[in-house]
């Protein structure tokens, strides 16, 4: 047991390092990519998003209108139920995400979230793929956030 305690914060023993023990600039990170997306993104466009562990990019869009429940991503998610319901008290499902894409001006999708329906929605033609932003953790390498803007008419 003595042994067993005092080795514990060894890697055979500790589990090692974990993803959420970054040593980039996660910080850092989000400045970047946040300023890579004000530089493409004109102020009231409608945006759409698709992201992990943050939501922080978005802050550095300018008066951008975004749909609130996404904010909470798979928190505020739900599977099925009425739509009109869902949106009163925060809640989203995929009825509502496929209609807040196909109203979207931008659709913002973290690296590692991309696939589903999405994909396949993105795949029409209806949107052009910008240059996708830097590294939002350093530590991941899905953390990129591709940037799709819808095309004019």
């Amino acid at each position: 047991l003595t042994t067993g305690f005092l080795a514990s914060p060894t890697v055979l023993l500790g589990g090692g390092y974990h993803i959420y023990d970054c040593g980039g600039d996660v910080i850092r990170g989000y400045e970047k990519a946040g300023a890579h997306l004000a530089g493409l993104i004109p102020p009231g466009a409608r945006v759409y998003w698709k992201g992990g562990e943050s939501a922080v990019p978005l802050l550095y869009l300018k008066d951008a209108v975004i749909f609130p429940p996404q904010i909470n991503s798979i928190y505020t998610f739900r599977t099925g139920g009425e739509a009109d319901a869902l949106a009163r008290y925060g809640f989203w499902n995929e009825a509502l995400a496929r209609q807040w894409a196909d109203q979207a001006d931008y659709i913002l999708i973290e690296e590692g979230q991309y696939g589903g329906w999405l994909a396949d929605f993105l795949d029409s033609g209806t949107y052009n793929e910008l240059s996708p932003t830097p590294l939002t953790a350093p530590c991941r390498e899905d953390s990129g956030i591709h940037i799709y803007q819808k095309q004019r008419d």
